[in-house]
């Protein structure tokens, strides 16, 4: 029987992205959800986006072996695969088709807490279209119930 425990959480989300010599720092905060199905964290939030759209970002945490993110907008969908060490393709789902992106995770570590409910995760990760690099990127993510 698959358990399922839902809990509100605030979670603080930094980037960087490196690409042809400029870099874009990012950081924000989200009040969130935390969803356990056994041994499978997620963590969702809405992320406020210009014109009054907005974003649902889910991270899917499988221990330390895999890290999945969703990035969902109305005609975009953007899903991301990492594992450490291994280069992963995905699709950049779009109006105007599909691109064939890869990951390449040269660092990843999570940390989830049970009392109370916290942690963190951090991935360093290449992000490539074909054989071509896109950028260098870096997520930090803390959250707490």
């Amino acid at each position: 029987m698959t358990s399922q425990n839902e809990i509100p959480v605030k979670i603080h989300v930094e980037t960087v992205h490196r690409q042809d010599g400029q870099k874009e720092e990012y950081a924000e905060d989200f009040d969130g959800r935390l969803i356990e199905i056994g041994e499978t964290v997620y963590l969702r939030y809405e992320e406020e986006l210009p014109e009054n759209e907005h974003a649902t970002v889910t991270f899917k945490i499988a221990g330390d072996e895999e890290v999945q993110l969703t990035r969902k907008l109305e005609h975009q969908k953007l899903h991301l695969t990492f594992k450490p060490g291994k280069r992963i393709p995905s699709r950049y789902q779009t109006p105007y088709g599909n691109i064939p992106v890869a990951t390449f995770a040269g660092r990843m570590e999570t940390v989830l807490e049970d009392d109370p409910r916290a942690g963190k995760l951090e991935i360093d990760y290449r992000l490539y279209n074909g054989d071509s690099l896109l950028g260098d990127y870096k997520i930090r993510l803390q959250f707490t119930a």
